[in-house]
């Protein structure tokens, strides 16, 4: 008997573990801010859609506060002014003015999703673990110049010198920084240049015997 609850334990315990990872036990991402637009996988952020008229540098972004919808293992209003703080520098520090009113374009968007993972699940794994969901536009006037759509996970081991909520505070720091440089590097690095057939060397021209003297 006592087998049996041990080998039960174990398994559920590996089930919240394997949810608790985001594998399986994630619903299904949708995301109303992007319906009918033609998203395409990026190669920092999960997928994208950019206008072909969409200019992102030279112009001025006015950021509006983004939605959060679930929230867990933070404050809620700690992590929004994170992620606005985090937002907002990644902006500045790639030389995008910002302008509270009559700017270029408009960034705005929505966090689904910011998980930290809970203490017992730190202290079964050994590890702490934040993910973030965000999708958000880019609009000038009512016209949707850019879309994108990221999923952010990082995993550090635990520093038992940190107390828990300074942790958290750092994971939640963590996950927004690296979706805002996936955003900017997104953005602003050019598109690699198509991959081209290589043309092979012309053949020599066959010159012809000429006879020495005449």
């Amino acid at each position: 008997m006592e087998k049996v609850m041990r080998e039960a334990i174990i398994f559920w315990l590996s089930i919240i573990l394997w949810c608790g990872n985001g594998a399986g036990c994630t619903p299904v991402w949708h995301t109303p801010i992007l319906q009918g637009l033609p998203l395409t996988p990026g190669r920092y952020l999960t997928a994208y859609y950019q206008s072909p008229d969409f200019k992102p540098v030279p112009a001025s972004y006015r950021l509006k506060d983004f939605s959060f919808e679930q929230v867990t293992g933070v404050d809620k209003s700690l992590a929004e002014r994170f992620f606005r703080e985090e937002l907002l520098t990644a902006l500045e520090n790639n030389g995008l003015p910002l302008k509270a009113q009559e700017a270029d374009y408009t960034l705005a968007g929505q966090v689904s999703q910011l998980h930290l993972r809970g203490p017992v699940l730190r202290y079964l794994s050994g590890k702490s673990q934040a993910t973030l969901k965000v999708a958000g536009v880019i609009s000038r006037g009512p016209e949707v110049v850019y879309a994108f759509q990221d999923q952010v996970q990082v995993t550090w081991p635990i520093n038992p010198r940190h107390p828990t909520s300074m942790e958290s505070e750092l994971m939640v720091r963590q996950v927004m920084r690296r979706f805002a440089s996936d955003l900017l590097n997104e953005m602003l690095l050019p598109p690699p240049a198509p991959a081209t057939a290589a043309t092979p060397s012309p053949a020599p021209r066959d010159q012809g015997f000429m006879a020495e003297g005449g």
